[in-house]
């Protein structure tokens, strides 16, 4: 695990357009939420895997867009150096704890987000963790990398926990 949570930072309550320049700041790919679910307005969201948008694009998508936005997403994976840890809930939560033991991480050790469902581990890009649900067998707790997004803050109701 990461020795400390500096590899993301945190934009909790900062505006939404500043959000995604400090996030940028830090070599992270984030996409405007739509209001209509938990991905990305941009239709070629897929190109964002290969590339970070440009302070240009962030400018018109935070204040020009036609689509409504309500949040933003992170692009997982290589392009933002982020691999999450998706649990949706106390028994994943649990199981994950018996699975780790003593190298379950910790705000101070990970960013860890409040979600509406559970909680987002964000760790440094590890390759070898591969985009799936029932990560390691285990029921409500998913894998985001290459090809995924996650929810993330300043939207509403995802909140970086404190150390």
């Amino acid at each position: 695990m990461n020795k400390t949570a500096t590899f993301v930072p945190d934009v909790t309550d900062m505006p939404l357009i500043n959000s995604a320049y400090k996030y940028l700041e830090y070599g992270i790919c984030t996409l405007p939420k739509s209001t209509k679910g938990k991905f990305p307005v941009i239709s070629k969201w897929k190109d964002y895997q290969y590339k970070l948008p440009t302070p240009e694009e962030l400018d018109f998508w935070y204040t020009n867009y036609s689509q409504p936005i309500d949040g933003l997403v992170i692009v997982t994976g290589e392009i933002s150096g982020i691999t999450v840890i998706d649990i949706d809930s106390d028994e994943a939560k649990s199981q994950l704890w018996e699975l780790l033991g003593e190298e379950f991480p910790t705000p101070a050790t990970n960013p860890i987000i409040e979600t509406p469902r559970g909680h987002h581990i964000y760790l440094p890009y590890t390759p070898e963790i591969k985009q799936t649900t029932n990560l390691w067998g285990i029921e409500g707790l998913d894998a985001r990398n290459d090809g995924g997004v996650v929810v993330a803050p300043p939207t509403k109701n995802y909140r970086r926990m404190k150390s």
